[in-house]
This record gives C-alpha cells, sequence and structure tokens, in this order.
C-alpha cells in the first residue's frame, strides 16, 4: 500500500517506469503459485476486523479529502484473507514470517497475524503507522508495525516527480534533480528472512518490487502482491 498525494492520484498522474530492460524479465527467478481459491464465508471475528477496517479507513480519508497530504489505496481484504488463509493451510510458504511493504492501515498485515503468521507491517507515513498500531491494539493482535520504507538503505532510488519510484540500483548514483535519499528498511527482519512478503503496487511499480524481491529474499519465499485487476499474485524465488 503506497502514499501518493490525492491530486496526482485523481489527476492520474502515473508513469509506467522505463527503467527496466526488455530482458529483465527473462533472467527473474520467480516462479508463479497456483493457490487453492477458498469460497466458504470468512470466520465472524475477520469479518468484524474488516468491517471496522474499513469504516475507520473511511473516516481517515474523509478527514483528507479537502488536504493535499498523502492518501492510499487499500487492496481487497477479503480476497487478500482467502489468498493468506490458502497458503497457510496448504503451507505453501516455507515458514511463518510476514512483512507488508506498505502496510498502510495494517489490515492485510494484521489479517496475516489473525492466520498465525508472525506479522510486521512497514509503512512509509507516520499517521498510516499509528492508525495500524491502533487498530491492532484494539483487537488485540499481535502484528506489528515500523514506519519507515522496505527498500534498503543500500539502494539509492529516484522518483517521476509525483512520488512513484522510478528507479531503483545498488550503489549507483543517481541525478540530483531525482534522487530524494536512500531509503530505510527497518522491520524485524531483513528482507531474506521473510518466508511471505505481501505488497499492493502503485501502477507501474511491480516491476520494482518484483526486482527487488528477487535480488534480496531467499530461495522458496513467496511475493504476494494485489492487482486491482488481476487479483492476488503469488510468486515463489526459486533458484
Amino acid at each position: 500500500m503506497s502514499v501518493v498525494l490525492f491530486d496526482d492520484w485523481k489527476n492520474g498522474a502515473f508513469l509506467v517506469p522505463s527503467f527496466v530492460p526488455a530482458s529483465y524479465h527473462l533472467l527473474m527467478s520467480l516462479e508463479d503459485v497456483k493457490i487453492r481459491p477458498i469460497e466458504t464465508a470468512l470466520p465472524l471475528d475477520v469479518e468484524a476486523f474488516i468491517e471496522e477496517a474499513s469504516r475507520r479507513i473511511d473516516l481517515y480519508l474523509a478527514r483528507q479529502t479537502k488536504l493535499r497530504v498523502p492518501r492510499f489505496v487499500a487492496s481487497d481484504a477479503r480476497e487478500a484473507y482467502r489468498a493468506l488463509r490458502a497458503v497457510s493451510e496448504d503451507r505453501l510458504a516455507l515458514g511463518c514470517t510476514f512483512c507488508e511493504w506498505g502496510s498502510g492501515f495494517g489490515v492485510i498485515t494484521s489479517l496475516a497475524s489473525m492466520l498465525g503468521f508472525d506479522a510486521c507491517g512497514i509503512e512509509i507515513e507516520e499517521s498510516l503507522v499509528e492508525n495500524a498500531r491502533q487498530l491492532a491494539a484494539d483487537f488485540h493482535l499481535e502484528s506489528r508495525f515500523v514506519c519507515g520504507s522496505y527498500i534498503p538503505e543500500e539502494y539509492d532510488y529516484s522518483t517521476d516527480g509525483v512520488g512513484n519510484t522510478v528507479a531503483l540500483s545498488e550503489s549507483t548514483p543517481l541525478p540530483s534533480e531525482l534522487a530524494r535519499g536512500v531509503r530505510v528498511f527497518d522491520c524485524d527482519n531483513e528482507i531474506e528472512e521473510y518466508d511471505v512478503i505481501y505488497v499492493f503496487p502503485w501502477p507501474g511499480e511491480a516491476e520494482l518490487v518484483e526486482e527487488l524481491f528477487d535480488s534480496r529474499a531467499a530461495a522458496g519465499a513467496l511475493l504476494v502482491t494485489y492487482d486491482q485487476q488481476d487479483g492476488v499474485i503469488v510468486q515463489r524465488r526459486v533458484v
């Protein structure tokens, strides 16, 4: 769940990054994982949590409507829960450590916690982190949240001017007019220590997410992404 200025989202100011070479996808060590569809109704406590989370998100967004402040778009919580439940029940992950990149209100991270994952979310917008922690505490969940970025500190990044990351490189200088410094990964573990990583990338950032995951995640780790058109996509990093 990424942060963007409301006017930028409303005006459609998104650019597909051109930094990924056409041949890159042939080199990535990611394979698709088919998950079992779960059609049954969600448990009552899960539904109650999602309903309350949706109510709080609506209130939060309503307060920001007329202000130029960070906004976010949430994943489909029910679809994400069903996918993570299939991952858990069918033991598709190597272990139970879970991290959400850009966790926003923390809904998916907390749902992962409800499924038994050791769940941590990382979010760059402090107000969202505070709301995520309060929501988890009110439901007595053990999910944890930190304020920071999922891009490791040794990586530089550049943006297109409206908050979208369009270039990512390790120890590579960036033009001063694009560079905004170094983002710090500051969760409980390093990327390679997580068994499942979940992210809802902004339009045009899916390739960046895959590149970072492919370069840093452990062999066998799962990347779970949400796409508004294709729904939940699960990939495994293989050697």
